[in-house]
């Protein structure tokens, strides 16, 4: 006996919903070579997640995930499984070619940032809140450009759906390759020391790739002479002046010099901005010290030597 769940109006978009007017036949053959086109972008060599090389299994570029609202669309679902299933992966499980599409908020949970699936069918389910946060970008990105991205449905198990998803590695490489920002992470702590200071702040590159890339690491101000008070109103994601007196280099906010940066000669720009990332805070999380890099202002080393 069938239970199936009557459409809730509060989904009615979804079941109004229409397949997009691309050919199947064709997102059918893309998404089984596993290679994207002008017009459909997938998760590349997804297929090699079952094959085996010399060196043993190769590592995967995607993952198994699980959907959600499936229980609201089960005559499509029902009605998709019935059919003949447009390819079979390498442990034998059928698959059914999805399209995502940035998917209105939820209306009962408050989900924003959903990235919806739809089939040849019509929507079937959402990718979990936490997987549409990510893989949305890259999503309306190729919609802005009359694209769309390409995901194997699996139907193997009879009770619940799910997809292959590019790892947090892929997605960042397509997201490069879109020219999609990296989202800006969240500032916590990252080091705690014995007096009770904290290392509040967000991760940066290695200091040899910032030198790689012009952009100069600063790990501190110097103790001497000792930084000026304002230090304790420098906020994360301050940008301050930076430049050479002499031999030394300025740190600077609105009001005049705020510090000296530890810098010591070598090819260091004269002036630039120091973009705060990290800073040390006391135990009543007053500001003691900064860090972060120096984006030089016209690219120009200093000829200091230390």
């Amino acid at each position: 006996m069938s239970y199936e769940m009557p459409p809730r109006p509060e989904y009615e978009f979804y079941e109004t919903l229409q397949p997009p007017e691309i050919s199947w036949r064709r997102a059918q053959r893309a998404l089984a070579a596993a290679t994207s086109t002008q017009q459909f972008l997938t998760i590349p060599g997804w297929r090699a997640h079952f094959k085996k090389h010399e060196g043993g299994w190769e590592e995967p570029e995607i993952e198994a995930r699980p959907l959600m609202g499936e229980h609201h669309n089960e005559r499509r679902v029902r009605r998709l499984r019935s059919t003949r299933p447009h390819g079979v992966d390498g442990e034998g499980a059928p698959w059914y070619v999805g399209v995502l599409y940035p998917a209105p908020r939820d209306p009962i949970y408050g989900y924003d940032d959903l990235v919806g699936i739809v089939t040849w069918v019509g929507h079937v389910a959402c990718l979990l809140p936490g997987d549409g946060q990510l893989m949305r970008p890259i999503v309306e990105r190729l919609a802005q450009r009359s694209r769309h991205y390409l995901v194997p449905v699996l139907a193997d198990n009879p009770d619940e759906l799910y997809v292959f998803l590019p790892t947090r590695r892929s997605m960042r490489k397509q997201r490069s390759e879109l020219g999609i920002p990296e989202p800006e992470a969240s500032p916590r702590v990252l080091d705690e020391y014995p007096n009770g200071d904290r290392l509040i702040g967000v991760p940066i590159p290695r200091a040899a790739d910032l030198y790689d890339a012009g952009t100069p690491p600063v790990h501190g101000l110097a103790a001497k002479p000792a930084p000026s008070a304002r230090i304790a109103h420098v906020e994360l994601g301050s940008q301050l002046r930076v430049k050479r007196v002499g031999i030394r280099w300025t740190v600077n906010d609105d009001q005049g010099p705020l510090g000296y940066l530890r810098w010591r000669g070598g090819n260091l720009p004269a002036e630039g901005t120091l973009h705060v990332r990290k800073v040390v805070v006391d135990r009543r999380g007053r500001v003691k010290d900064i860090r972060g890099f120096v984006e030089p202002v016209d690219g120009e080393p200093s000829p200091a030597q230390g």
